[in-house]
């Protein structure tokens, strides 16, 4: 799936999983650690030390029905502590495109 993301010409894909893919792209991985912490009480200590991306954590969280695209609600809490300031607005564009069934990945090109 990331390869094709890259690949501008075959891009088109769901605008909650291109949300989904453009913020973890946002978080280097050396902030994962830290951002993992939050996620304790919610997630199992084995489930969060598979995690090695932030991609792979709204996977998880989606599992348990905490992030899912007609509900931004908990991605917009965690913008609280997600340094990158284009989190939250990345979310908020995705909120004004949601009659939008395609769209190209920005993250792709």
């Amino acid at each position: 799936m990331v390869e094709r993301m890259k690949n501008p010409a075959i891009a088109k894909i769901p605008p909650y999983r291109c949300l989904l893919y453009e913020l973890g792209n946002l978080v280097p991985n050396s902030e994962l650690a830290e951002i993992k912490l939050r996620f304790t009480d919610i997630l199992p200590k084995l489930t969060l030390e598979k995690v090695t991306s932030l991609w792979d954590l709204f996977i998880e969280l989606e599992k348990k029905n905490k992030i899912k695209k007609e509900d931004l609600s908990y991605l917009k809490q965690m913008s609280h502590y997600i340094k990158d300031k284009n989190f939250k607005e990345l979310i908020l564009g995705y909120e004004e495109q949601t009659g939008i069934k395609y769209y190209i990945c920005k993250a792709a090109m």
